[in-house]
């Protein structure tokens, strides 16, 4: 237990366009072979005229700041995060100012976002768009450090050894990331969405952040950065169930308040946006809003029409140590004839968590026969493979021609 472990890394990656017309997802996966780490990110593009090229421009700017400044995470990995993602979301406006021009728009900056328009006969439209934006890094391949905004979420599983959500360590506490994230009692109606890093079974745990609508941190950091200016007990965004049949001003509250003025979700959503019966939420501008906008989620990078009323590019960061985890407890190894200890880390775009119950991925990658197929092979191609095709399967059943892109690395 005084050793060092030793860490041994495989990784593959897929993504599907869908039922979509455009794959607006992108992944990498980055080396630093000095450090034996290993960086991971997934990237899930929204927005007709923009949202390929946010995800694009935002995986370039951030592998390009890795390869030369990569030391800078080893010394202080959430304010070098924070750095950063101020970095891209800045370099994404730049770029969409240069891609809409490139295409015959005028273009122009104000009030922090962009409008557009074809000719001066023509009205001034907004430039939507933006993307999420998950990290993992493996840090000298026994320490974890994560940073997102958005739902392309990220999991830890470990085989034969228990894991819990104390062992995350909340790194990003800066007042405009909404402070700590607050233990929670499962009993408790007014906390009960506030539990964000869920423990799913005993051995697996999710490691990036929930920046859903219905979480009450997202509520108050929301309300704290923007509040409406007519009724300050409410944040500027309004933030409801979606409803296909509705403006969203009609829309169904996500919170009310109980009688010691505290929110609380009320859970009178319309429909189910996944298999494990989460409601279709999102944040819109207010009714009096220069431009219309949603989201569903409460931070990403662009989105500038949004971050003005409260949509953050501020990243949650966290950190876990491997080392804790596997030295935990002494349980037989599942490699055949090896005394070895296997965990996995599954980080994919919505398209992915939308057909899947949790616990669902911790079996299918944890299984004992897919474990000793990559263990003997050396790689992973042929699970991800396959995990991949029977999400296709899961999401044309799900949602149709409709199904989403899908990313998983």
């Amino acid at each position: 237990k005084n050793q060092k472990i030793q860490t041994s890394l495989i990784f593959d990656s897929a993504t599907n366009i869908g039922g979509m017309k455009e794959n607006q997802d992108d992944s990498f996966v980055w080396r630093h072979d000095a450090s034996n780490s290993v960086v991971i990110g997934v990237f899930d593009g929204h927005g007709r005229d923009v949202g390929k090229l946010a995800a694009v421009h935002a995986k370039a700017h951030i592998v390009e700041w890795l390869d030369k400044n990569f030391d800078r995470l080893l010394s202080n990995p959430s304010e070098t995060f924070k750095s950063l993602f101020e970095e891209t979301h800045s370099s994404i406006l730049q770029a969409f100012k240069k891609h809409l021009t490139s295409k015959g728009w005028t273009v122009k900056e104000t009030g922090g976002y962009l409008i557009k328009r074809r000719s001066m006969s023509n009205p001034w439209t907004c430039a939507h768009g933006g993307t999420t934006c998950s990290i993992i890094v493996i840090l000298g391949k026994n320490r974890i450090i994560t940073a997102n905004v958005g739902d392309s979420t990220g999991l830890i599983s470990c085989k034969n050894r228990n894991i819990n959500k104390n062992e995350l360590l909340q790194l990003s506490l800066w007042p405009e990331s909404g402070g700590i994230i607050e233990e929670c009692n499962e009993n408790d109606k007014n906390k009960k969405s506030n539990c964000e890093n869920k423990e799913i079974g005993k051995n697996a745990l999710i490691i990036t952040a929930d920046h859903s609508p219905e979480s009450i941190r997202e509520f108050y950091r929301l309300r704290n950065s923007h509040p409406y200016p007519r009724e300050p007990i409410l944040p500027h965004l309004s933030i409801v169930y979606d409803s296909p049949n509705a403006n969203k001003m009609k829309c169904q509250l996500v919170f009310q308040f109980n009688e010691n003025g505290e929110p609380f979700v009320t859970g009178n959503g319309a429909y189910f946006k996944n298999v494990r019966k989460e409601w279709a939420s999102l944040v819109a501008t207010p009714m009096r809003a220069r431009f219309q906008d949603a989201l569903a989620f409460t931070r990403s990078l662009g989105d500038f029409h949004l971050q003005c009323y409260g949509v953050s590019h501020v990243p949650d960061v966290h950190f876990l140590d491997l080392e804790n985890v596997f030295y935990k407890n002494e349980e037989s190894s599942v490699i055949e004839g090896k005394n070895e200890m296997v965990s996995c880390i599954v980080l994919c775009s919505d398209g992915v968590w939308d057909n899947w119950q949790w616990d669902e991925v911790v079996l299918f990658f944890m299984d004992s026969f897919r474990i000793n197929e990559v263990y003997k092979s050396g790689n992973c191609s042929n699970i991800v493979k396959e995990f991949m095709s029977e999400n296709m399967r899961r999401s044309q059943n799900n949602f149709g021609y409709q199904a989403d892109n899908a990313t998983a690395v």
